[in-house]
């Protein structure tokens, strides 16, 4: 289906260049990887999840989310590339542990 008869379809407004499976699924442009900042909004959107998601990994400081890059005021705000190169931890991956170390403690506390 061409962008004009998707358009007529469902009355929505394609811009741009987009990416087809995400305007098929939500009907609005991904954020722009060519802007200079993404906001919560704009990283919630890349990643597919609510801002709200996005505002919980933050405040809770587990490696969820990268460090901002700028602050406009409060506003916390990441470079595209910042967020499209972050290694997301996997679905179940324990982030509340700290990681390990490289094991010298282990072995100081191992019998004789």
């Amino acid at each position: 289906m061409n962008a004009a008869k998707l358009k007529e379809r469902c009355g929505a407004l394609i811009v741009g260049t987009v990416d087809f499976v995400h305007a098929a699924g939500t009907m609005s442009p991904m954020a722009d990887p060519n802007a200079d900042y993404w906001t919560v909004d704009e990283v919630a959107d890349h990643w597919g999840v609510a801002p709200q998601t996005i505002r919980t990994y933050r405040s809770r400081k587990r490696g969820e989310l990268p460090e901002p890059d700028r602050m406009f005021g409060r506003s916390p705000v990441w470079r595209p590339k910042t967020i499209i190169e972050f290694q997301r931890p996997g679905q179940g991956a324990r982030t509340d542990l700290k990681p390990a170390d490289d094991g010298s403690a282990a072995e100081s506390n191992s019998p004789q």
